[in-house]
């Protein structure tokens, strides 16, 4: 899921290149006051005016610089904030817990991701996120929940609104020791043990 969305952030915050060939001539003989547009596969101009509802709330959303959003047929959504573009699915996944199991790697909920807890010395070396830990400390990686606070008091819900994409909030991981949060991949609220020997990694694709 979150790879569809990634793909198309990607591929639709990426400038369109303008036509060339046949569409500049027929753009240079139209009638001067009537826009026309290339069908790609008829060659056939095709006035504007014949541009659906939908097509046009996709225009101003690319073109808006505040945030906004459009529906999708099967209810997904094409969301725009912070100048990029995010693909939301219609269901939003379930809350999980994962143990971490010392020297396993364990697949997340985000499509791609996986987590490994263990010596430093066995890390990938192409993981995304580093927090270096001791063993034995019972840790597990958990969706955020109502109420989330770190051992500062900064709310879970705050810093998500601010720095996690929306359609990968409830996905998240964030490492905790009993009720204890100790770490937000990506957010870096938390040093860990420096020094260690061991540590949790987070790895995306």
């Amino acid at each position: 899921m979150s790879c569809i969305a990634d793909h198309e952030a990607r591929s639709l915050d990426r400038p369109l290149a303008p036509h060339r060939g046949r569409a500049d001539a027929q753009h240079r003989s139209a009638r001067p006051g009537v826009a026309h547009s290339m069908a790609p596969r008829s060659g056939r101009a095709v006035s504007i005016g014949r541009v659906t509802r939908r097509q046009g709330e996709l225009l101003h959303l690319l073109l808006a610089g505040e945030t906004r959003a459009v529906t999708l047929a099967g209810r997904w959504v094409l969301r725009k904030a912070n100048s990029q573009l995010w693909l939301e699915p219609p269901q939003q996944p379930p809350p999980f817990v994962m143990d971490l199991e010392p020297g396993r790697r364990t697949t997340l909920p985000i499509s791609g991701w996986m987590a490994f807890y263990g010596p430093t010395a066995e890390a990938s070396p192409s993981s995304t996120w580093r927090y270096p830990c001791q063993p034995g400390q019972g840790l597990a990686l958990r969706s955020a929940q109502v109420g989330d606070r770190l051992t500062n008091g900064a709310a879970v819900r705050t810093i998500f609104k601010n720095k996690v994409p929306r359609h990968l909030r409830r996905s998240w991981p964030i490492l905790c020791c009993g009720a204890k949060i100790l770490w937000i991949p990506g957010v870096g609220n938390d040093t860990g043990s420096s020094g260690s020997e061991w540590i949790v990694e987070v790895m995306r694709t």
